[in-house]
């Protein structure tokens, strides 16, 4: 009865593993078979004589159905293969794809191709003028590789390719920091990482199952890698996209020039901080109202005037002076260059403007006309000397002469 139990045990294990079209395969060609054993047992009792053709007619038909589910079952085997291949494949796309911040990308990459290659420990390397540093570490505290590795040192060639080793292969052995414990660790998968075609990190896992190497395929752990690297790739750019925007958001907001944006309302929709410094006025009292709230009230009908201009007649305002208000009245001399944004079709939407504080220079200006008055006005006066320095100086001439004459003619005396 034991024996009997286990092999309905058994068969009911099988077929739990199968399919459902497996299943049914099998179901119907031992249908069939019985089938044609039934109607063959019911002949012989019934005394009829059995043709070769019945027995042919059995043979043919349950080596034809067992043949077939065996191939069903092969292959379906290698198509359920494929398919978890697949998912997994997806699940290492959703979890690095997930976001473009590189620094999540590497820690979902080190994760997920951990537990789908069920290894106990992680690194990842980044390399930087061929060397390589560790970023990011799974299960240990301690580096795998010593520092400053060289990934062209011939000591780790190996992990420029994808592979899986065994920590006592030769080929390896050398390349591991004498400070971590490899004791336990029996076997080493490398997964390269590429950027734009170029070495660019890699991947490292250890585990305790040395036969791992032998489950594993290295097609697999190419497409992960793959993953991998397109996903650098793209956190790499955003990370540049990103880097470049806080650059030119930097030069926006701590200009020496004043920045603002105005619409076809004459509202102000963003400045930058160094209008809200030269002002005193927070981003708030800005932007949000009119233009004309920063200029004194008796130039706001020019200002409106230029600004109708700018939108109606497309005409930019070119180092055009005028006068704004800081938030405690005192007045500043500004100088205005404007430039037209337009939107998707081609109609002027914003008005972008550039103002620079030109109070100072004024100043100078008028202290240089001021000078040059002073200087004009000495000018004259030595002028003037002068010419009444020459007339004296022919009266002086002419009367040393005459004295002379005087003394030496008595008759004048």
């Amino acid at each position: 009865m034991a024996v009997i139990r286990n092999f309905l045990t058994g068969i009911r294990v099988f077929f739990k593993s199968l399919g459902i079209l497996e299943q049914a395969q099998i179901v119907a060609s031992t249908a069939v078979v019985i089938t044609m054993m039934t109607i063959i047992t019911i002949r012989i009792v019934s005394g009829e004589p059995l043709s070769t053709i019945d027995f042919i007619s059995v043979l043919t038909i349950g080596i034809f159905g067992y043949v077939s589910i065996f191939f069903a079952l092969k292959y379906g085997r290698m198509l359920e293969a494929q398919r978890l291949e697949l998912m997994e494949l997806n699940t290492m796309a959703e979890a690095v794809n997930y976001s473009v911040d590189l620094n999540y990308v590497l820690q979902s990459a080190l994760v997920r191709v951990m537990q789908l290659m069920q290894m106990e420990w992680g690194w990842i390397y980044l390399c930087e003028n061929d060397i390589l540093f560790l970023k990011y570490q799974y299960g240990t505290s301690v580096s795998i590789l010593p520092e400053n590795s060289n990934i062209y040192d011939n000591a780790f060639s190996w992990l420029r390719s994808t592979g899986l080793f065994l920590t006592e292969d030769e080929k390896i052995k050398n390349a591991f920091n004498p400070a971590l414990d490899t004791q336990h660790i029996k076997v080493i998968v490398a997964i390269p990482l590429n950027r734009q075609g170029i070495f660019a990190g890699v991947i490292i896992l250890g585990g305790r199952d040395p036969h791992i190497s032998r489950s594993m395929k290295l097609a697999m752990l190419q497409a992960y890698g793959n993953q991998i690297s397109m996903a650098l790739n793209n956190a790499y750019l955003f990370d540049q996209v990103k880097k470049s925007e806080e650059l030119y958001a930097d030069l926006y907001e701590n200009s020496p020039d004043m920045y603002h944006s105005v619409d076809q309302n004459g509202i102000i929709v963003n400045c930058n901080k160094t209008e809200c410094q030269v002002l005193g006025m927070p981003r708030e009292m800005i932007v949000g109202h009119p233009l004309t709230s920063i200029y004194p009230p008796e130039h706001h009908a020019k200002v409106l005037e230029n600004l109708n201009k700018i939108f109606q007649r497309e005409q930019d305002l070119k180092e055009y002076e005028e006068q704004i208000k800081k938030a405690d009245g005192t007045l500043l001399d500004v100088s205005v260059n404007t430039s037209i944004v337009y939107d998707a079709k081609g109609n002027p939407s914003l008005v972008r403007m550039v103002l620079r504080d030109i109070t100072e220079k004024k100043r100078m200006e008028s202290k240089i006309l001021q000078a040059q008055k002073i200087d004009s006005i000495g000018n004259l006066a030595g002028g003037i000397a002068h010419d009444f320095n020459n007339i004296l100086t022919a009266i002086l001439g002419s009367a040393s002469i005459m004295r002379r004459r005087i003394n030496n003619d008595a008759r004048l005396i």
